[in-house]
């Protein structure tokens, strides 16, 4: 995850995955069953960036939408790609390529 949070920093794209499905749940159940695989350290953490993405305090019996990825696969830090000034951040891009 630290790779992740590095590309964010630096504005990259880190890697891929194949998307598998879609479901929401809780989010104190998303955490139990994804724990670190939700891209963040803790449940406090998890809790904290939701409620800054959805301007709002939440609490743990509510649902969150949950992509979950297949296969994924980190590039080296010497092949990541520079995103373009338009990639919208924070946000899960479906279907979208760019020219390298």
């Amino acid at each position: 995850m630290a790779a992740i949070a590095d590309g964010r920093r630096r504005g990259a794209i880190v890697g891929f995955g194949f998307f598998t499905y879609y479901t929401r749940m809780p989010i104190a159940i998303a955490w139990e069953a994804f724990g670190a695989g939700n891209g963040v350290s803790s449940h406090a953490e998890m809790v904290a960036r939701v409620e800054r993405y959805r301007k709002t305090l939440i609490s743990d019996a509510q649902d969150i939408g949950c992509v979950v990825l297949s296969d994924p696969v980190f590039l080296d830090e010497a092949d990541w790609i520079p995103a373009p000034v338009d990639w919208a951040p924070n946000t899960l891009i479906l279907g979208r390529f760019i020219r390298a």
